[in-house]
């Protein structure tokens, strides 16, 4: 690897130079939101650079491309074919280790137990398209086990759907990967500046217990909320019954049971609404367009893990 080991390594805190092709557009958005003040946990990203240069020093960027050209993305069996082939080169590929040091370095430096470990697209997340979905994320990730993690998210820009989602787009794409401060929070869920489904002009709050994911993923039917943007008054707040949560343990992440009467219960305040509709309102006054947020709170503080353009889809 030829160039300076520092440039892979690119912190929240950098005025980096670096754009969306070389943090993702998730990378890109939290350095932005983290040096405009937004209440975002401290992290870095592992450049785009980084996994083409590991790519090219290994000379898997040949393999792939072959590989590729093997892959008949209306044949699924083409495709799985290639993506397991990908897929085991890329975790078996030996980290360079100047490259390791550095890594340790930061790591160190932010003094953390636990990390998120987040792939970013570099063409991830904009106004006309969108990743959610096609890459991994892994959470309550240890020191010691960020390597391998790494590897695993760069696999998944190899997975089935993924190949057939870059063959559809017909554009170049690299990978960036956010190491993150791992919060343990009480409530967390995605909120949207703008109705995404009836595009009216309201803020959409949904929250469960425990960590975020189970909303994303879809797992539970969140509570909402529905916040009139002009003066933060509550709309509509409907309260549903959360059966599983997610919590962090020693060994990652651990599912638990709910009852009945914890999950009737409602998760944020109305105060608590208020508050997350108005940072939503001032990450959409930053970007300039409707934001798909994503949010965590832990004994009344809001952080925000991710901010992107909300995707209008037309029938």
């Amino acid at each position: 690897m030829k160039s300076s080991q520092k440039s892979y390594l690119v912190s929240f805190e950098e005025h980096a130079q670096q754009g969306a092709q070389q943090l993702g557009g998730k990378g890109l958005n939290l350095c932005r939101l983290f040096r405009a003040g937004f209440p975002v946990p401290p992290g870095f990203v592992v450049t785009a650079e980084c996994f083409f240069q590991y790519l090219k020093s290994s000379s898997l960027d040949r393999k792939i491309a072959q590989y590729r050209k093997e892959l008949d993305p209306d044949d699924l069996a083409t495709v799985r074919k290639a993506a397991t082939k990908i897929s085991s080169l890329i975790l078996q590929l030996p980290f360079n280790g100047r490259f390791a040091s550095e890594l340790k370095r930061r790591l160190t430096k932010l003094g953390l137990k636990r990390f998120s470990v987040r792939s970013s697209a570099t063409m991830e997340d904009s106004k006309s398209a969108s990743w959610a979905g096609e890459l991994e994320s892994f959470l309550n990730i240890a020191p010691q086990k960020i390597v391998p993690t790494i590897k695993r998210c760069w696999a998944s820009f190899f997975s089935p759907r993924s190949l057939i989602y870059q063959t559809d787009k017909k554009k170049e794409f690299g990978l960036a990967v956010v190491i993150q401060k791992m919060l343990d929070p009480d409530f967390a869920g995605v909120a949207f500046t703008q109705d995404p489904l009836t595009r009216r002009e309201d803020i959409v709050i949904e929250a469960g217990r425990g960590l975020g994911e189970v909303v994303v993923a879809g797992q539970i039917i969140p509570d909402r909320y529905i916040v009139i943007k002009e003066d933060l008054a509550i709309k509509k707040i409907e309260i549903n019954i959360q059966r599983i949560m997610r919590l962090n343990d020693r060994y990652g992440v651990k599912e638990i049971i709910l009852t009945e009467e914890e999950g009737a219960e409602q998760k944020l305040s109305d105060i608590e609404v208020q508050r997350l509709a108005f940072v939503c309102l001032n990450l959409e006054k930053y970007f300039h367009y409707p934001q798909d947020i994503e949010w965590a709170m832990k004994e009344g503080k809001i952080y925000i893990l991710q901010a992107r353009p909300i995707v209008f889809h037309t029938t």
